[in-house]
């Protein structure tokens, strides 16, 4: 730089002073840094300072960088054009073509090619307005944010600088390596990654699909928290919850109140007040008036226990359902209870176990455990196991008995057709004449033998091997002859509906 170049400079400067001489003492003059040419403009009788040549202007402690720059005296404003940049702190900057600045307001408009670079994050849109006294960007025609970890686009966003918390609404999505964000309003921290939904939002990815209207989600930890109506459906399984908590890296969820799964496939529905999930582990697990739901168009079947768990294959195929605990289920064919039970999806098996109970119709049947078989939606047969005994009741207080160490009990429309009974089988049945009037009780034993029944009645029995019976006219029968002394009616026990299962 020439000598005579530096007399024209330091000239240029005293004379910049001294017009900015009456707002010396206000916070918000405009201190010119350097120019290589000033000059006075004219627009709609305003006189303007033009400043043109690598411009540099200096509000409070920012810096404005630019090309050509208009500056009005009596306001504080000036607009700027080429290579903008706007230094707020070393690692805050802020780029554009065109600024508008307004002293009074602090207001900065940046138009076209616009970046706001905050550290590793960085803003891009074509309009901006920068707020100095509230320290927020915002655009409202389209822009997007990117970090190391996502990049997040909206339609309208606003950017507080102090905080790092930005809010993005309408049309709102997070491209995410491992799934996409879609929202209407949310709320984003580019310090700690988190998300915070303020609306109906989706989280998409190739393993499952969320969806919450209130909650957060961690991006780094891939943690997050739902609230209202909020799901999580990995195309096998949805599950719901007032409160729903997600681990992505271990695919574990946890639901509180109101919890709801459903599986899409086997059509079952699950729901209580606590449920947990992990696919990784392949179980899903809900207690607290837990209840599930086999579901049918005819007749459904519904089972509660204090506790029950799903058990999924590597495909999350639903394969099992275990109830523990105060067992009892009601469908309108068939009831049942029991301590605990098994329902093996594949081959609709149901496994009772310790004190079990069944009422099919008339019939009571218990036994040590037992093993029923169901068939398009109804029962098919069943196996008992131990202590078997099934009752039929007749007609007041008369029934029918049989028991032994193993049946195999056939059945057609829910109702017995026959049963196979082994090992000491003995029965107690009512003998009637063709009007239905009493004639005596039948007391018969024998290895095994075939019980078959019509209408839901005992119809006639085979013995196969070793038959030893007695048939006792009706005058001679006594009160401990019409009971085995293990007989016991249980109808008390029976659900009636669906909601005496609990």
């Amino acid at each position: 730089m020439t000598s005579q170049f530096q007399k024209i400079f330091f000239l240029l400067f005293i004379i910049v002073s001294l017009s900015y001489k009456s707002f010396a003492q206000q916070e918000k003059v405009v201190h010119l840094i350097s120019a290589e040419k000033l000059m006075n403009a004219q627009k709609d009788d305003i006189t303007y300072r033009k400043f043109v040549g690598d411009v540099i202007f200096k509000i409070d402690s920012t810096l404005f960088y630019c090309d050509t720059a208009y500056v009005n005296d009596l306001k504080n404003d000036f607009d700027a054009y080429g290579h903008i940049k706007v230094k707020m702190s070393d690692t805050l900057n802020l780029y554009g073509d065109i600024i508008h600045y307004f002293g009074d307001s602090k207001i900065a408009n940046i138009y076209h090619n616009v970046r706001l670079v905050d550290n590793e994050t960085v803003l891009t849109t074509d309009k901006l307005k920068f707020d100095r006294v509230s320290e927020i960007a915002s655009y409202t025609t389209g822009g997007e944010i990117v970090d190391s970890t996502n990049r997040l686009v909206s339609k309208k966003g606003f950017y507080n600088t102090k905080n790092h918390e930005v809010t993005f609404k309408e049309n709102v999505r997070i491209f995410n390596p491992d799934y996409t964000v879609t929202s209407d309003t949310l709320m984003y921290n580019t310090d700690s990654r988190i998300i915070n939904f303020r609306g109906p939002s989706w989280i998409k990815s190739d393993e499952n699909t969320m969806y919450s209207e209130n909650g957060w989600y961690n991006t780094l930890s891939d943690i997050g928290q739902f609230n209202e109506k909020a799901f999580i459906d990995n195309g096998k399984q949805i599950i719901k919850g007032d409160s729903l908590y997600y681990d992505r890296k271990i695919d574990f969820a946890k639901a509180i109140n109101n919890v709801f799964i459903k599986d899409t496939v086997k059509k079952v529905i699950i729901t209580g007040n606590y449920s947990e999930y992990n696919s990784l582990n392949q179980y899903a697990f809900v207690t607290d008036s837990a209840q599930a739901i086999f579901l049918s168009s005819n007749d459904s079947l519904f089972l509660h226990a204090d506790s029950l768990k799903a058990i999924f294959d590597t495909t999350n195929t639903l394969q099992k359902i275990h109830a523990h605990y105060k067992t009892k289920f009601f469908q309108k064919g068939i009831q049942g209870k029991c301590d605990s039970l098994i329902y093996n999806t594949n081959d609709s098996i149901i496994s009772m176990y310790k004190t079990p109970i069944l009422w099919a119709k008339d019939s009571q049947i218990t036994a040590d455990s037992i093993l029923i078989k169901m068939h398009e939606e109804e029962l098919d047969y069943m196996e008992l196991y131990k202590k078997c005994m099934i009752i039929s009741h007749d007609t007041l207080d008369d029934y029918n008995q049989i028991k032994g160490k193993y049946m195999k009990a056939f059945f057609k429309n829910n109702a017995l057709s026959k049963i196979n009974a082994d090992g000491n089988a003995e029965t107690i049945y009512y003998l009637r004449d063709e009007e239905m009037k009493l004639i005596g009780v039948n007391k018969s034993v024998s290895s095994s033998m075939i019980i078959r029944f019509k209408n839901n009645k005992l119809n006639w029995i085979t013995f196969i091997k070793n038959p030893k019976g007695e048939a006792l006219p009706q005058k001679d029968i006594t009160e401990e002859q019409r009971f085995f002394k293990e007989f016991e009616w249980l109808e008390n026990e029976k659900p009636k509906n669906r909601f005496e299962i609990f």
